[in-house]
């Protein structure tokens, strides 16, 4: 069995039962290392000026570290969750850098292209 111990620490326990031994328990404490969160792949938008957009970003972390996410672009808000949820109020096109960090201190980042045109 694994036990997560927290900071990095994995615990594993194994019992070993045979009718012809007696029953052994045997435990040991493992610094498991941090990986850096993966994020899935974000594709290019174009939207149209003043049109509410939604985009909820997937991030994966290998220690299932809590995510939290942000971006470059005051004009492009990407909540703590990765939800991007706004309405474009400039035309033109435009690349946010979105980074997601996990509890660890690690970080992955991604360049997201928007195009935001007239209708």
């Amino acid at each position: 069995k694994l036990f997560p111990l927290g900071d990095g620490f994995t615990a594993y326990s194994l019992l070993y039962d045979d009718s012809s031994f007696p029953s052994q328990f045997i435990f040991a404490v493992v610094d498991v290392p941090n990986y850096a969160p993966t994020l899935d792949f974000i594709p290019s938008f174009s939207i149209e000026v003043g049109r509410s957009f939604s985009y909820q970003l997937q991030a994966t972390d290998f220690e299932r570290d809590a995510l939290t996410f942000s971006s470059d672009s005051f004009d492009f808000p990407l909540s703590s969750e990765g939800l991007f949820n706004f309405s474009p109020s400039k035309v033109g096109e435009f690349d946010v850098m979105v980074i997601v960090q996990d509890s660890g201190g690690l970080s992955a980042q991604q360049s997201v292209h928007f195009v935001i045109h007239e209708s």
